[in-house]
Parts: C-alpha cells; structure tokens; sequence
C-alpha cells in the first residue's frame, strides 16, 4: 500500500492539510504500529555470509525469533539479554537488538556459505513510501487514527482538534495493545508448534 494512496480514506477529516504532512503522519503512525506491536513479521531466506540489511531500505527488521538452517533450528541469543553458552557446541545464532540490522552472525562461523532462515519483525524506515497491504487490510481503522491524532495535535493549524486528537489516539493505542498481545500468542503457538517432534 502506498501512503500516498491511503491518506485519500482520512484527508476529509482533516481539511486543509498537507499532502505531504498526512503522509508522514500516516507514516509515523505505521512506524510506531509495527515497533511497539511486532505484528509485521515473516521468514527471509539469507546466505550466511551476508546477515545485514541495508538500513537505507523500505524496511528494517526490529526483531529476530527464530532461525533454521535446512531442518536444524538454532539458538537465538540476543546479546543485550543472554549469555552465551560456553563452550557453544553447535551452531548458534547471535544479534544486538539495537542495531539488529547488521549485528545477526553465527556461531561458530560455518566453513562453506549455507542458507539462514530468519523468523523476522520489521517496520517501515521514516522515508519509505509504501508499506504492507496486510496491514492496511488488517488495521486501516487503527492507523488511521494513528495518523489523525498526530494531525489533529497541531495546534494553529486550521484542522487542530486537541479533544479528537485524544480519543484517535486512545483508539490508536488500544489496537497496539490488541495487536502486540496476538503476535505473541501466534509466535509462542508457531515455535512450541517447530519444537514439538512426534515419537518414532
């Protein structure tokens, strides 16, 4: 979904605004959606000599869940939070939550290229000008409100509206909550589901 596109479903509720102000508004709204809630998450096919990305994309990743190499699935260990185990007797993976995107590495490094699959979280970057269609879909009501109470906040403007900023911005944030709750539910159901193996 282009932002562009998706500020014509609100621009009437705020007459007078600027294209460009709506969209990083809409923007911003989608950004603090996906950071806060972590409910824009899928897999990514990586070589292992190569776990960045390039924080100039439309997107970056903000959370790392799992990852498998072919059927083996590794330990993930964040190094803000864990230690890892000493002496690390198979493979495992390691990131800095704060710089998620170019701090994923294995350990101990593989001796040939292999391909890494990464449970991943994302979130738009502040000058992407398009973000999923899933989330549009999903939860156009709440980012809308995202965006009208960043708007409507403006004071001076001709479509300022402190008292309907803030109940956008309840309904913003009650969708936050909704929706961070069910992420983790469907990723702790998804990984007990990968760490269940039938008896032989």
């Amino acid at each position: 979904m282009m932002f562009v596109d998706a500020i014509d479903k609100f621009m009437h509720l705020v007459p007078g605004c600027p294209e460009p102000e709506a969209i990083d508004a809409l923007r911003d709204a989608v950004i603090q959606f996906c950071d806060e809630s972590k409910s824009w998450v899928y897999w990514t096919d990586m070589a292992s000599n190569s776990l960045s990305f390039d924080p100039e994309d439309e997107a970056i990743p903000i959370g790392l869940y799992d990852a498998y190499i072919g059927d083996q699935q590794l330990g993930v260990y964040d190094r803000n939070d864990q230690a890892l185990p000493a002496p690390v007797n198979t493979t495992v993976l390691t990131f800095d939550r704060t710089r998620l995107w170019d701090s994923i590495g294995l350990m101990p490094v593989p001796p040939t290229t292999v391909t890494v699959r990464l449970l991943l979280a994302w979130k738009p970057t502040p000058w992407a000008a398009e973000f999923p269609d899933h989330l549009w879909f999903a939860r156009a009501e709440a980012l809308k409100a995202g965006a009208l109470s960043r708007l409507m906040a403006n004071a001076g403007t001709t479509y300022s509206n402190p008292q309907m900023a803030g109940v956008h911005e309840q309904t913003f944030r009650q969708a936050i909550g909704a929706a961070s709750a069910a992420a983790g539910v469907n990723r702790r159901s998804h990984l007990q589901r990968l760490r269940v193996r039938p008896a032989e």
